[in-house]
């Protein structure tokens, strides 16, 4: 569309309305339209183009999207965001900068559900499992880390989109669709994972302030850390949650990009993997471990709690997920790479959730204790989180279970 901002109308649902030009300056040429969901806050995908001449300062003003007149404060309507600049023939161009921001933090603000299963899929199991392949094949493996991202992120959508086409969760469909042995059969394997799951991830949580104040009772320290969670959980509100899952993600995030940049200051070093000889086991166990295996399942009830429905809630959806595995590939990226920058003797399975901790020791001897203790609060972000995730999420399963088998 090239007219005359003057005379160019912009749809808008349920309405037409035409933009007034600058005094004594001719427009630049609009290109694309504003669309704005009735209901809504405004939403932009307008751009104008100055050919042959960069914009210079001038005068900003904002528009009125209804009256398509100057906009006051005390107007009471929402307004778009279009500051006002010359360029330099005298016309005038839109510039969307502060709009532009304005809908990327709204944009950051709206991710929930993903961020929550980033924090919950990335559990003990996938900290050792990575810890366990850097120190044995270096970055050899990051290829499985890749394509386990990309099949959990595939299946995950599908599953998301499967709800928000037909209204009905994973089970639900199940339970229309197959015999009811499947949904026997999960139950059964369901309250055994739940078990062992949450038992070790509450262990491994008290395992970093047990290690950080020596002489504390790690007993002690699972005591507290599981109350907390049933507190957190049972008594908090889902926006609650979120922002505290938030903070956890910022913790563990932060603090292995801090571990690794403290590696690499102090000089990197490549240790020579313990074999040469990619393992198919290690790399299925790579690929189905990142990101998580049943707590995807509770992306859907976190999605109800977030109340996206219906099929326009696709690329949001897609936009969730897609940080959300970003988050988990850079995640155990680092642990790969740091269990590359230290020395291992003897055989590091042996360890089990320990091995974390004996990184946290490694890094500790190249980087001074600074670095273990970032890395332990990292560590120790990551595990808990997960505690408060599946404690979160799996009882949103059962429900469902129990709802439908009635």
């Amino acid at each position: 569309m090239a007219a005359s901002l003057s005379s160019a109308a912009f749809h808008v649902p349920g309405s037409t309305f035409h933009e007034k030009k600058s005094r004594g300056a001719r427009p630049c040429a609009p290109e694309g339209k504003i669309n704005v969901a009735a209901g809504t806050r405004p939403r932009a995908t307008i751009r104008f183009r100055c050919p042959d001449r960069l914009p210079q300062s001038g005068t900003r003003g904002t528009w009125n999207l209804e009256r398509g007149t100057r906009w006051s404060k005390t107007s009471g309507q929402r307004p778009l965001a279009l500051p006002i600049k010359r360029c330099q023939d005298g016309r005038t161009a839109g510039h969307l900068p502060s709009f532009a921001m304005k809908k990327l933090k709204r944009t950051l603000n709206d991710l929930g559900p993903g961020l929550l299963l980033a924090a919950t899929g990335i559990g003990v199991g996938d900290m050792v499992s990575a810890t366990v392949v850097g120190a044995k094949y270096g970055l050899v493996m990051v290829w499985a880390l890749a394509a386990g991202v990309l099949v959990k992120f595939v299946i995950t959508e599908g599953l998301a989109r499967w709800q928000l086409s037909t209204g009905t969760t994973l089970m639900e469909g199940w339970r229309d669709h197959l015999p009811p042995i499947v949904l026997v059969g999960f139950l059964g394997y369901f309250l055994i994972w739940t078990y062992f799951v949450s038992v070790a991830l509450v262990v491994t949580s008290s395992m970093v302030p047990a290690a950080l104040f020596p002489g504390s009772s790690q007993a002690l320290w699972g005591v507290l850390h599981a109350v907390l969670a049933a507190v957190l959980v049972y008594w908090g509100t889902y926006e609650r949650f979120v922002q505290i899952m938030k903070v956890l993600v910022g913790l563990m995030f932060s603090s292995l990009i801090a571990a690794n940049a403290l590696i690499l200051y102090s000089g990197a070093r490549w240790i020579s993997p313990q074999s040469s000889d990619v393992s198919f086991v290690y790399a299925l166990s790579l690929i189905g471990g990142v990101g998580g295996t049943v707590t995807l399942l509770s992306y859907g009830y976190w999605m109800r709690e977030q109340r996206w429905e219906g099929a326009g809630q696709v690329d949001t959806v897609r936009t969730d997920l897609g940080v959300s595995f970003v988050i988990v590939f850079i995640f155990s990226f680092c642990l790969i790479f740091l269990s590359t920058q230290v020395g291992w003797e003897g055989d590091i399975l042996e360890e089990g959730p320990e091995l974390c901790i004996l990184l946290a020791d490694r890094i500790a001897q190249e980087t001074g204790a600074i670095g273990g203790i970032i890395f332990l609060l990292g560590f120790w972000g990551a595990a808990y989180s997960s505690v408060l995730g599946v404690w979160h999420g799996v009882p949103f399963l059962f429900d469902d279970w129990i709802h439908l088998w009635r």
